[in-house]
């Protein structure tokens, strides 16, 4: 009785409300942790794009992209 015939942008909703999107740590590919962003996002004025890319083997772009809230967007 959970089934429902929904399209799959309201399926894509559901799985936010539902908290069961595979976003952050739920995606099977993350690299980082909430942690590893927040430290990040506290410490890159300090520490600077390549140290991050080094310990975390990133790219400069998801750097940015996690300094812009572009990704990791749930993470204050």
């Amino acid at each position: 009785e959970n089934l429902r015939y929904v399209t799959p942008q309201e399926n894509s909703i559901a799985k936010f409300e539902q908290g069961t999107a595979n976003i952050g740590v739920k995606n099977g590919r993350a690299k980082l942790t909430e942690s590893d962003v927040r430290f990040l996002r506290s410490n890159h004025a300090e520490l600077g794009t390549a140290y991050f890319v080094r310990k975390h083997k990133i790219t400069k772009e998801s750097v940015y992209h996690i300094l812009k809230r572009i990704v990791w967007k749930s993470v204050e």
